[in-house]
């Protein structure tokens, strides 16, 4: 099982703040930092066309389908994030 890396991105920066916003800036702020390569899965699709509708519950449990379905898991930061 594999490790959603913060740092895949192309800028390392020198500390990753979780943002105090809304929980819709919270969901793009996860979405921004994960690998380019799953930006074509599902749950990230679905993700993205439920928060364009304002549905961010719906947009939240689409991103928490997406460890399990491509068996890797949320680092320790990202749960953080994300609760």
């Amino acid at each position: 099982m594999g490790i959603f890396n913060f740092f895949k991105r192309k800028e390392k920066p020198n500390k990753i703040e979780i943002p105090n916003g809304s929980s819709a800036e919270i969901i793009l702020w996860v979405l921004d930092y994960l690998p380019e390569h799953y930006s074509n899965e599902r749950q990230v699709i679905s993700c993205k066309d439920y928060l364009k509708n304002n549905e961010f519950g719906l947009a939240l449990e689409s991103l928490l389908e997406l460890p399990n379905d491509t068996n890797h898991y949320f680092s320790d930061l990202m749960w953080d994030a994300l609760s």
